[in-house]
């Protein structure tokens, strides 16, 4: 625990009245199987943090590890002053506290951050139910590795510019939350796209499109003079092979 970890100001439970607060936790939302589930995993979680006990202490209590402990009572800590994530499960809270700053060690201030994604989520949520039929569109379209304008993007679909826009800019957003992926990069005045499907990250055509020119390169080098050919030629279509690798390998 560090000197900025939230901490409770309040009496410190016995170990009688940490059990009846399980009891009643787990008698008013059941177990983690019902529809209850993101309350109960609330509650058991204030619970804890409400307690005053270690870690260790808990994880012993209830026949959990350290780190379960730990990971409840950091959500506890969370919940006590937050004003978002009503309906927030641990699960979902620990995916947003590995997305914050792991070298602040200001436990508020990543606590402020979470509740900055929440809203963000949220509204992203409510923009691609918005742009659904769009970002459909797209994806049974476009799903083919190859850079794609957004101008052209639109016509295809006979959609607005900016609708399309939109929908991509949001998609890109999703990152690896997404059961796809979407690069961009600047072309002109604009930008242009792709998208590959995570099941088949790299396309036939990503493939062709970005060997060919590496292969090119070779075989010029092929056509030399053993006394004229550039080794740092191969060397630098070697480094660009083994960064393609890396990549693909991600």
């Amino acid at each position: 625990m560090n000197d900025e970890t939230i901490v409770p100001i309040r009496r410190r439970m016995t170990e009688q009245e940490f059990d009846a607060e399980l009891r009643r936790i787990h008698q008013t939302y059941g177990n983690k199987r019902t529809e209850a589930a993101n309350r109960f995993e609330q509650e058991l979680a204030l619970a804890c943090y409400h307690s005053g006990w270690t870690q260790e202490e808990i994880a012993e209590k209830v026949g959990k590890s350290r780190q379960w402990a730990d990971q409840r009572l950091r959500f506890g800590r969370f919940l006590e002053n937050a004003t978002s994530g009503s309906n927030l499960s641990e699960r979902a809270f620990r995916g947003f506290w590995e997305k914050t700053d792991s070298n602040t060690g200001n436990e508020r201030m990543r606590f402020r951050e979470i509740e900055r994604l929440i809203t963000q989520d949220k509204q992203d949520r409510a923009e691609r139910k918005d742009l659904g039929p769009i970002n459909k569109a797209i994806r049974e379209n476009f799903m083919d590795g190859r850079w794609h304008a957004v101008p052209m993007i639109a016509a295809k679909l006979e959609q607005p510019v900016e609708e399309v826009e939109r929908s991509l800019a949001s998609m890109l957003r999703q990152g690896k939350d997404a059961k796809f992926q979407v690069t961009s990069r600047r072309r002109g005045r604009g930008y242009e796209y792709r998208l590959f499907s995570r099941d088949k990250t790299i396309s036939s055509h990503e493939v062709r499109e970005r060997l060919a020119p590496l292969i090119q390169r070779l075989r010029v080098q092929a056509r030399t003079d053993m006394a004229t050919i550039s080794h740092g030629e191969l060397s630098a279509i070697s480094s660009e092979l083994q960064h393609l690798v890396d990549e693909w390998s991600q």
